[in-house]
């Protein structure tokens, strides 16, 4: 399939206009870090160290058939450890939404993710790709995917003069 991108500017503007939404984090953590959909639905806080900054990404959550299915990552590369110490504009997000989650009663979020619903219960994948997609619509912006904007990560970083092995190991591929 064909996946649209955005350059810097455009990720910037859909950072701010998500500020402050269910899509926050989502959309954060796509465009800053270059996570899956399914990395980012299987991200809990057991793997987000905010003392040190770092991201461990080692899990997912999918849908398969309509059912959601947990396990470890898609290759043994794309299990991996992302320092976000130089990204304010994620690092104070994630800490709003820990102090959030932990401020909540006892029972809140059981499963420990750190994106989740009001109600604290994950999302289905499909729904935040839904979510993503209506509010770029809503907001009269190019179409972008959650996908989209994981190439997006890719393209402004290669323009960057990251070399491409540092990309690619940041985005979990195994060559």
């Amino acid at each position: 399939p064909k996946h649209t991108y955005y350059n810097s500017i455009q990720l910037h503007h859909l950072f701010e206009l998500t500020t402050g939404t269910q899509l926050e984090l989502v959309v954060r953590l796509a465009g800053f870090l270059g996570l899956r959909r399914s990395e980012i639905c299987g991200l809990r806080w057991d793997h987000v160290d905010l003392g040190k900054n770092v991201i461990e990404v080692c899990n997912v959550r999918t849908s398969v058939g309509g059912l959601v299915v947990e396990k470890g990552t898609k290759t043994d590369a794309s299990c991996r450890k992302l320092d976000f110490s130089d990204i304010p504009e994620l690092k104070i997000p994630l800490q709003q939404e820990f102090h959030r989650q932990k401020s909540r009663e006892e029972g809140y979020n059981p499963g420990n993710y750190v994106v989740v619903r009001k109600d604290g219960m994950p999302y289905q994948p499909d729904y935040l790709s839904n979510c993503l997609r209506q509010f770029v619509s809503l907001h009269a912006l190019p179409p972008v995917t959650l996908h989209g904007l994981r190439h997006s990560f890719a393209s402004i970083a290669n323009s960057s003069n990251i070399p491409m092995f540092d990309i690619g190991k940041a985005m979990g591929h195994s060559s």
